[in-house]
């Protein structure tokens, strides 16, 4: 996925607990993206995952179902500045991800102020207490269902997401934060909850 769309993996798991019945991957894009781009992105990951599954015969048997579909592929993807783990706050896509409703959720961010709680820290001592912060938040952009998605995405002359930011190498400091605020926000918005889509 890196060398076709210049995505970098933060992350990977699923829903094994007798089967396979779901495929996680996070990933990261460190540019700009329409929701265009975006869907197209989603989708083209999305199948491409289902594809890979579906041929690989060792995996097979350990398929809740055969053939494997786009429900089982949780693909989400968050789009940075370059060298940051800051989105755009221009109205672009900052992330996309499967909703529990079978559809297709693009958030973009925004700054907003918060209050902070009362931070205890390890060694008991209570730091930041009702600081005021400002932070970067998502706010919705577009709820669409998948199918819709993968119909407009075949419909489309061209290959949208063929222009793609050389990446640069993430710090694990970097992975971490990014897979920590992935796992926020699919926590925050429900985009995960442990149950098939």
């Amino acid at each position: 996925m890196r060398k076709e769309y210049g995505l970098i993996c933060i992350g990977s798991g699923g829903r094994m607990p007798k089967d396979v019945e779901e495929i996680s991957m996070d990933f990261n894009l460190y540019q700009r993206t329409t929701i265009e781009e975006a869907r197209e992105l989603m989708v083209k990951v999305r199948e491409k995952l289902v594809d890979k599954v579906n041929a690989h015969e060792k995996i097979r048997p350990f398929l809740r179902e055969y053939p494997f579909t786009w429900s089982g592929a949780d693909i989400s993807i968050a789009f940075h500045k370059p060298h940051s783990d800051s989105y755009y706050l221009d109205g672009s896509v900052a992330f996309v991800c499967p909703a529990r409703d079978g559809k297709i959720a693009y958030q973009g961010a925004e700054l907003r102020k918060q209050k902070l709680v009362d931070i205890i820290g390890l060694d008991g001592n209570v730091e930041r207490v009702g600081e005021v912060v400002e932070d970067e938040v998502f706010i919705p952009l577009l709820r669409e269902p998948y199918e819709e998605a993968l119909r407009i995405v075949k419909s489309s002359p061209g290959d949208g997401v063929t222009r793609v930011v050389p990446q640069t190498e993430l710090r694990p400091s970097d992975r971490e934060i990014i897979s920590r605020e992935i796992a926020k926000i699919k926590e925050t918005h429900g985009f995960y909850d442990g149950k098939p889509r």
